[in-house]
């Protein structure tokens, strides 16, 4: 598995050790000892992106445990508003709304609530960027596949607007 990349900075190698043992335990069904690295993983890296949105697609899609899918989108919520990043906003915006996602079972008050909080600190960002940078800003997201790191969805604050 090539390294992957979260944010701007590489994994060091026991980031990557960490993510190939999660991935060799989501291939193989094993929820128990994927969950488990995912929350060991957190809990020493609690600022990973990358992790955060692998737990709420394991938890939601794969585990279909809403409540604890519920408790780590907030913390993803929060997290990116903390930060006042616009990959980490629009990266918890796009974990609520993916139509890739099945929330049939989410409540659907909250997400909207937490959808709320985060175009709001979404529009404050982009109000602080000049114009020609948002045009000319794309990141790239996730697509719906828990496997790809790095994908083909782009994003800009001035989809938001």
């Amino acid at each position: 598995m090539p390294n992957l990349k979260v944010g701007d900075t590489s994994m060091d190698s026991a980031e990557q050790s960490l993510i190939d043992r999660i991935w060799t335990a989501i291939e193989a069904k094993d929820w128990e000892t994927a969950r488990s690295l995912l929350e060991d993983g957190i809990s020493v890296m609690p600022d990973s992106f990358y992790l955060l949105q692998l737990y709420a697609d394991m938890l939601i899609d794969e585990l279909q445990d809403m409540e604890a899918g519920c408790l780590i989108l907030r913390k993803f919520v929060r997290l990116a508003i903390e930060k006042v990043s616009k990959d980490w906003l629009l990266g918890a915006m796009y974990q609520l709304f993916d139509s890739s996602h099945d929330y049939s079972r989410f409540p659907f008050g909250e997400r909207l609530s937490m959808g709320k909080a985060l175009s709001e600190h979404i529009l404050t960002l982009c109000q602080w960027e000049k114009p020609t940078q948002r045009r000319n800003t794309i990141r790239p997201w996730p697509t719906s596949s828990m496997r790809s790191a790095t994908t083909t969805w782009q994003w800009s604050c001035s989809k938001w607007l």
